[in-house]
């Protein structure tokens, strides 16, 4: 039983192997698969000229916790972040397993689009989380807990033969 589990751009991944390998199941957390943002479509371009531009990290709403985070971010791998979210999301349809989604209410680093998206075109939704105590970072701050149980109680139900 392989179970892919995937947080921000680590979203789009697991659903990337979910699209191509056989697994059993998808645990998300604020997966990133594309953005609402246009400044994300001129990022190849705009790497030619600037070579990176300020990092993301810790976006926690938990006090005194903070996460590991480079200060740039290359814009070629933007640019190549924005290809993977093209595959993605033209073969969504080839997620046939079911999937478990967490979304925080309020996310500084990945916009409505990507959940907006996933609730409607996923025909596998099995377990859909609201956070309403964590920013995107949600593994590291309020809700990290209820994350981890219900992420363990997913992957029991799946071994059990039910999503």
């Amino acid at each position: 039983l392989q179970v892919v589990t995937g947080l921000s751009m680590g979203g789009s991944l697991a659903l990337r192997l979910a699209q191509l390998e056989k697994v059993a199941g998808v645990s998300l957390v604020n997966p990133s698969i594309g953005s609402d943002e246009i400044v994300y479509r001129f990022a190849g371009l705009l790497s030619k000229f600037v070579p990176a531009a300020k990092g993301i990290g810790s976006d926690i709403l938990k006090p005194g916790v903070t996460e590991p985070a480079y200060p740039m971010a290359p814009l070629k791998a933007v640019a190549s972040m924005r290809e993977l979210w093209g595959l993605v999301d033209a073969n969504l349809d080839r997620v046939t397993v079911p999937v478990q989604l967490f979304t925080s209410r309020v996310d500084h680093v990945v916009d409505g689009y990507s959940g907006r998206v996933l609730r409607e075109r996923l025909r596998n939704l099995a377990d859909d989380h609201w956070l309403e105590d964590s920013y995107h970072v949600a593994t590291m701050d309020n809700d990290a807990q209820f994350i981890f149980e219900r992420s363990a109680e997913f992957v029991a139900e799946l071994l059990r033969g039910r999503p």
